[in-house]
């Protein structure tokens, strides 16, 4: 596993020597969302919304998956931890979460199934 930013996190994985590898292209980016309240009313807080986000992690990667039209299977989803003085100034709570997604047998919309001829299956 190639590790250039710190991020990634395989517990338990690991390759044996010799063991074949295969590189795929990936898109990395970030997405962030100012929270206020939390569901129970209460003001937000970093500490309280990152623990939230841990708890729903699974929840959340299924959304961005939803969001970007693409499986889970091709997406690894990790909370940015935030500094305690993060969003306090504002008054809320910023949860940062970083996001890659295999591009690895993804077609852009309008390319799959087209063969070039003009004619439609």
């Amino acid at each position: 596993v190639t590790c250039k930013h710190g991020l990634w996190k395989v517990a338990g994985q690991c390759l044996p020597e010799g063991a074949r590898t295969k590189s795929v292209p990936v898109a990395r980016f970030s997405l962030k969302f100012n929270v206020e309240r939390m569901a129970s009313g209460d003001r937000a807080e970093p500490e309280g919304v990152e623990q939230w986000a841990r708890e729903h992690l699974r929840e959340l990667t299924s959304a961005v998956a939803r969001l970007l039209n693409v499986s889970t299977r091709n997406l690894l989803v990790e909370i940015i931890p935030s500094s305690p003085a993060a969003g306090r100034r504002l008054g809320t709570a910023a949860l940062r979460l970083s996001v890659v997604v295999s591009l690895e047998g993804l077609t852009s919309r309008g390319a799959a199934g087209s063969s070039g001829s003009g004619s439609s299956p």
